[in-house]
Formats: structure tokens, C-alpha cells, sequence
């Protein structure tokens, strides 16, 4: 930790951590979740307001049942690593009860302001943003993950349940869960003031003026989510959502989940890089102004500079590892590399209400560097240094920029043969 802060201070005055490492994280077994969750301190300047690694034991679904909530403003994304289990959704505050199974490799996506538990055996780490993608602040800045309770689940000591919120309870938590805000909200639990008919065609109406981007191919799971038709966006995105392809800038196997306008996440992308690759075909060093990009260590290891390549800026090295969170600092370069896999984001909108790009590109980078790549097709995909690019969040489109816009194009995704490497093991991932 100490090298860290050592590095960190060759650029004073980019503010913020840039490498939490597992080991500082503090390790919890939270009384609403009945879940371990390893809390990493993130800062009041992080556009991420959260980040819990969670094991979840099947047990507690009797002995300690994850409380029925809702977490006001913001969405809140589970990515599961390994296991499986369900996301309970509605059955409160006039939501209708919608049920969707979840495996590993898929996110779960719990929408804001509605009621939610979650069941299963499975570990996998949870985040949300600090502001929405409506520009609402998630909650006090020092304080900013919000849970309204909605009911009080049985636990096995006094002392726990003594440690519960009542029903209707509104509390701000900070990000390690040492402190907390306590109100009350006047929710009431909804009541019907029309008849089953007259609600299956307000459902209708709804349904009829309320945009949608269709996020995944579950069909099931899209028929299940018009129990609530005015709450946009999916539920559960499946890695099947999420297919596999060669990025050729960054050298690796890639997959980019599909995210909606109204996700306050606007890119969530797999990533797995071998270090064979830092040779001949190493990482371009860029930079995503107005926003921070946070990546997640999976497995493996490897190291990652910032600030290369831009004289403003000296050269900071970090070494990861598994189950380490990397913070790129919105608007400083950098580029990685080792044999690593890793799940990759950033915000829609940053800590200081800035929006990156468009609603419908909102991925944007800064290219200041064009490395070498051994086959001409592979050349002739890589940008030119000082090429301002915005992308969408499945990385399909890029427009080049700066204004006026120089051109619109498909970005190649075809081009997996060049590394049969990389797929030779690919199949349907079985847990």
C-alpha cells in the first residue's frame, strides 16, 4: 500500500486512489443480507458510490433471508461470479411480483425504487453509481448508498434483531458500512384503486409509451418484466446476451453486455488479455474524459501505467492481482498488460453530474498512442494518436471525432480468426 501512495505522488494532483487491492477491503457479514461482503473504501470523488465483493451462502435463505428493499435514485448491478440463485423483485409499494433465475457470468440489474431480495448460493460483487443517469445523486455525498427497508425478516440472535431497520425506515450508509443516516419516507404499500381489467390495460398503455431497448434474448424473462411495464430496462442480462469477440485494439478476447439508455451504468465489458500479447501486440495508451473506469480483477495478474504518453503527466506503475479494483482517473491515460481476465465499467454520468458523450454513445476515449500489430488488417484497425472517439456501449458503432463529425463507422468484430488462441477453449460455460 505504501508503494502505492508513493507512485500516486508523482501526479499530486489527480486526486483519488488508484488500485484497491482485496486486502483493503473490510470484511462483513451485513444483518440485511445475511451475505459476507467485503466493502472497498471507495472516496467521495469516485463516480462508483459502492463496490462489495459477496459470498452468499444457500443456509441463510431460511436461517438469515436477505431483507426485502429498495434503494431509492439509483440502480444496483450483482455481477455473479460463480453460483446461481434468484432475484425476487416488486410484491410491495404497488409493484407487481416478477421472478427471474440467475448462473454465473450473468448481471443482475435491480431497478431503482423497486422492492428486491435476492436468494442463492453464489459469490459475485455488487456496485451502483454515485449519480443516476437522471442526474440524481444517490444520496449525501458522504453517505451515498441509499436502502429504504420494506420488511423485517426473521434472524437467529436477539442481537441481530435488535440490529434491524423497521419497515419503512430510510437510511444512507457510507461505502464501508461503519455509519449510517436514519429517516422515515412516507411510503405506504400500494392499493388497487381499479379492477384487474382496468389495470391489464393501464399495463397496456404504459407498455405502449414507455421506450425500450431490448438488453437480452430471454424471452421469458422479457415476458416476466411486463408485470411492471412502466420500470425500464432488463432485469437480468445473460452472458449469452454478451457474445464473445476479438478486440483487436486491445489485443484480447472481449464481450460487452448490453446496456440501455437508462442503465446508470454505460459500458460493462469482459475482458481477457494473455501477456504473450504485451509483445506483439501491446494495448494502445488512451485516456475517457469526464469519466472513471473501473475494472475488476477476475483471475490472473498483471500491471497497469497511467499517465503514459502524455507529458502533463509522470508515468505511474501498479501491479493487480486477483480480486483487486483497479480506478482509472477520469481523463489520465493508461494502458495495461499480463494475463488477466477482468470485468470492465464506468458510469453514465460522473460524481460531478458530467455526462460523457451521448445518450447513445456515451463510451468516449482519447487515443495517444498507435502501437504496432504484426498483420495489416490488424494495423488498419487501430486509431491514430489524438483520435477522439465515442462509442456506443456495445462497442458496435464509432464515431471519430472532433466536430465536425469525420465519420461514422462499424467497429470490426469479425475478426476473431486472428486469434484462434484466445477461442480455442470457448463453450457454453457450465457451472
Amino acid at each position: 500500500m505504501h508503494e502505492n501512495l508513493t507512485q500516486s505522488q508523482k501526479n499530486p494532483f489527480i486526486p483519488g486512489v488508484r488500485i484497491l487491492h482485496k486486502s483493503d477491503a473490510r470484511q462483513v457479514r451485513l444483518n440485511n443480507t445475511g451475505a459476507y461482503h467485503w466493502l472497498y473504501p471507495l472516496s467521495e470523488i469516485n463516480d462508483s458510490a459502492l463496490f462489495s465483493y459477496i459470498r452468499k451462502e444457500a443456509m441463510s435463505d431460511t436461517e438469515r433471508p436477505w431483507t426485502k428493499q429498495i434503494h431509492p435514485n439509483v440502480n444496483l448491478y450483482v455481477y455473479i461470479l460463480k453460483g446461481s440463485g434468484q432475484l425476487l423483485l416488486g410484491g410491495a409499494y404497488g409493484y407487481e411480483e416478477e421472478t427471474y433465475p440467475f448462473h454465473a457470468r450473468d448481471m443482475i440489474v435491480v431497478p431503482r425504487d423497486m422492492p428486491y431480495a435476492i436468494t442463492g448460493e453464489w459469490e459475485g460483487f455488487c456496485l451502483h453509481a454515485k449519480m443516476g443517469t437522471f442526474d440524481q445523486p444517490s444520496g449525501p455525498s458522504k453517505f451515498p448508498h441509499p436502502i429504504l427497508t420494506v420488511n423485517r425478516p426473521p434472524r437467529p440472535t436477539q442481537q441481530e434483531r435488535d440490529a434491524q431497520f423497521e419497515p419503512g425506515s430510510l437510511h444512507y450508509v457510507d461505502p464501508l458500512f461503519t455509519q449510517c443516516l436514519v429517516g422515515t419516507v412516507p411510503y405506504t404499500d400500494g392499493k388497487k384503486l381499479v379492477t384487474p381489467e382496468e389495470q391489464t390495460r393501464a399495463n397496456t398503455l404504459f407498455e405502449a409509451v414507455t421506450p425500450k431497448e431490448v438488453q437480452t434474448s430471454d424471452l421469458n424473462n422479457l415476458q416476466m418484466q411486463r408485470k411492471n411495464p412502466a420500470i425500464m430496462g432488463a432485469r437480468v442480462i445473460r452472458k449469452a446476451d454478451a457474445p464473445d469477440f476479438y478486440n483487436a485494439n486491445g489485443a484480447g478476447k472481449q464481450c460487452m453486455y448490453p446496456m440501455g439508455w437508462a442503465d446508470d451504468l454505460a459500458v460493462v465489458a469482459g475482458t481477457t488479455h494473455l501477456a504473450d500479447s504485451d509483445l506483439e501486440r501491446p494495448f494502445d495508451s488512451h485516456a475517457h474524459p469526464d469519466v472513471e473506469e473501473c475494472k475488476y480483477i477476475v483471475s490472473g495478474s498483471g500491471w497497469i501505467k497511467f499517465g503514459y504518453a502524455d507529458p502533463k503527466f509522470e508515468t505511474e506503475t501498479y501491479e493487480f492481482q486477483e480480486g483487486d479494483l483497479i480506478v482509472n482517473p477520469r481523463g489520465v491515460p493508461h494502458y495495461e498488460g499480463g494475463s488477466y481476465e477482468a470485468l470492465t465499467w464506468h458510469t453514465r454520468t460522473n460524481c460531478f453530474g458530467n455526462i460523457p458523450g451521448y445518450a447513445a454513445y456515451p463510451h468516449v476515449a482519447y487515443v495517444y498512442t498507435k502501437p504496432t500489430r504484426p498483420t495489416a488488417e490488424e494495423e488498419a484497425a487501430i486509431n491514430e494518436p489524438g483520435t477522439f472517439i465515442m462509442m456506443d456501449s456495445r462497442e458496435t458503432t464509432n464515431i471519430y471525432m472532433p466536430n465536425p463529425i469525420l465519420r461514422v463507422e462499424k467497429n470490426p468484430t469479425d475478426m476473431t480468426y486472428l486469434r484462434p488462441d484466445l477461442f480455442a477453449d470457448d463453450k457454453e460455460f457450465i457451472e
